[in-house]
């Protein structure tokens, strides 16, 4: 049951990115951008962690709101995945102290300053350019960064999911507050935020699923 879960939510995904992810709102295109992520959501609460099933949850309906246009829909979608981020901080942070012999460590000081350097350059970029959703956006900044950091003492099995959802967040950050409307590489971002969303998504369920599985 599980294979064919990751398998079907890996279809749903890749039928957005190829089919809808460039189309007008429409019911199927909501329905594949939120599928994927619901999938694995549903797997989440039926063996998994169920914090991680709450942010997984909670990105598909961010997903889901995201497929609609407007601004409302926008904050929806933030609110969504900032709560997305403190699920996963909160499964992070539940896991500490814990024995895990497959652990693969982290060198903190240097990951550290990196995610100091990348939650404060994206500070600083979209500082001048959110306008009214300085704050919230500041706020989610924040978020993503503590998501890293309750990743760290977990390993590279955990920390490396979370880097590519904080990847995946910056370059919507970038698309919607920092590029032109026709940018040349506009298309291209939106495909490389879908990827990298999505990874994330499916490496923290494989990263928990294996343990169950074996």
């Amino acid at each position: 049951m599980a294979i064919g879960a990751l398998i079907l939510s890996a279809v749903c995904a890749l039928i957005y990115l190829e089919g809808f992810l460039s189309k007008s709102p429409s019911v199927l295109r909501s329905v594949f951008k939120t599928a994927p992520v619901a999938l694995l959501a549903g797997l989440a609460w039926l063996d998994l962690p169920w914090f991680l099933a709450l942010g997984l949850t909670l990105g598909a309906l961010g997903d889901l709101a995201l497929s609609r246009d407007g601004e409302r829909a926008f904050l929806a979608g933030l609110v969504s995945f900032a709560l997305a981020h403190l699920a996963y901080v909160a499964q992070f942070l539940s896991q500490q102290g814990s024995v895990d012999p497959v652990v693969m460590p982290v060198n903190t000081v240097p990951v550290t300053v990196g995610i100091v350097l990348f939650a404060g350059g994206m500070a600083w970029k979209l500082w001048p350019a959110t306008g009214a959703l300085r704050m919230p956006v500041m706020g989610y900044i924040a978020i993503i960064a503590a998501m890293g950091f309750s990743a760290m003492p977990l390993g590279w099995q955990f920390l490396a999911p979370a880097m590519i959802f904080m990847v995946s967040d910056a370059i919507l950050a970038t698309e919607l507050f920092l590029m032109r409307k026709d940018h040349s590489l506009r298309v291209m971002a939106s495909r490389m935020v879908w990827i990298t969303y999505y990874a994330a998504q499916l490496l923290f369920v494989i990263t928990y699923l294996v343990p169950v599985i074996g």
